[in-house]
């Protein structure tokens, strides 16, 4: 469920809480370790799908084929396993919840419309290489690479059909290419001011389409954190 601006609507998330809370109380009432068939809980099994689709589903603490039964909603589980999925999923819920509320649009640039057009590689213009200066920017350093390595984990883990996911097939590589080089220039003594700032506006343009088709909002989320951490980086190099 989305509102106009195509974003998950709070309401939703709320609606999944509150059913998740009824169905985690019938199931503290079953037997610990009793198997019970996926299709009594239809809630817990359309929280992981929406959760899986904003790619949150590799922090459901459920094996691939755990997964996969939930998602087709098939099969069973014991009782003690689907407290703790729906406890994750409240959790997941409340996180996305979060986001949603705390990353305003207004403050991302707007996704272009698609156009007929072929799409052309990116580049990258030098501007100016300056010493990293890890001694200074350590930690700040350390708390990029982290969140660089997530969104691109969490941008080559997609399995979202081409025409729901937050990024052409092109975009997405570009993305990948970006945050890779990035993440690897960190490492080094010298940092180049030009593909830091293309970093920034390929994770905020990234962030936006994400938001606005309300879809992937766990790489949206990194992404936006990624670009805001690397602007503070560049205020201190430049």
């Amino acid at each position: 469920m989305a509102d106009e601006n195509g974003l998950p609507t709070i309401d939703y998330i709320y609606e999944l809480l509150e059913q998740l809370d009824l169905e985690e109380k019938d199931l503290k009432k079953r037997k610990p370790r009793k198997a019970l068939d996926l299709y009594e809980f239809p809630t817990i099994c359309e929280a992981v799908e929406f959760l899986d689709g904003q790619g949150y589903g590799n922090r459901l603490g459920l094996s691939a084929m755990d997964l996969d039964k939930v998602l087709r909603v098939r099969g069973s589980l014991v009782t003690a396993v689907l407290l703790k999925l729906s406890s994750r999923a409240q959790h997941l819920l409340r996180e996305v919840e979060g986001e949603l509320k705390g990353v305003s649009l207004s403050t991302l640039p707007l996704q272009e419309e698609p156009q007929e057009r072929e799409e052309t590689p990116f580049t990258v213009l030098a501007t100016k290489w300056v010493p990293l200066r890890h001694d200074q920017n350590g930690e700040l350093i350390a708390t990029i690479s982290t969140l660089l390595d997530d969104a691109i984990s969490l941008a080559r883990g997609s399995n979202l059909p081409p025409d729901r996911a937050a990024l052409t097939a092109l975009q997405r590589n570009e993305l990948i290419a970006l945050l890779e080089t990035t993440l690897a220039m960190l490492k080094a003594p010298l940092v180049e001011g030009g593909l830091l700032k293309k970093t920034t506006d390929a994770a905020l343009r990234g962030a936006a389409s994400g938001l606005q088709k309300g879809v992937e909002i766990a790489l949206s989320a990194t992404l936006k954190k990624a670009a805001e951490q690397i602007l503070l980086l560049l205020q201190n190099l430049f």
